[in-house]
C-alpha cells in the first residue's frame, strides 16, 4: 500500500478511520497484521489528510491493534 492509496481512500471513498483504511479500503491488512511500522506510516499519512493530532493517531493505531486481537 502506498501513500496515494491512503489519500485516495480518505478523499474519494470517505474513509475516516485508520481501521477503515487498513482493513477495508486498501490491501494493507489483507494478509494479517501489517506490522507496527506500516501502521505508523499509514497513520501519519491519514493524520496529514484528516488533521489528527498525536493523541488521535495513537487512538487510531490502538483501534486497529484491537481489531486484530478480536479478529
Amino acid at each position: 500500500t502506498i501513500a496515494a492509496e491512503v489519500v485516495h481512500a480518505i478523499r474519494h471513498e470517505c474513509a475516516v478511520t485508520l481501521a477503515d483504511i487498513v482493513l477495508r479500503r486498501t490491501t494493507l491488512g489483507a494478509a494479517g497484521h501489517p506490522g507496527g511500522a506500516a501502521l505508523a506510516s499509514c497513520a501519519a499519512v491519514a493524520a496529514g489528510e484528516c488533521g489528527w493530532d498525536d493523541a488521535r493517531v495513537h487512538e487510531q493505531i490502538a483501534a486497529v491493534e484491537e481489531a486484530y486481537r478480536v479478529g
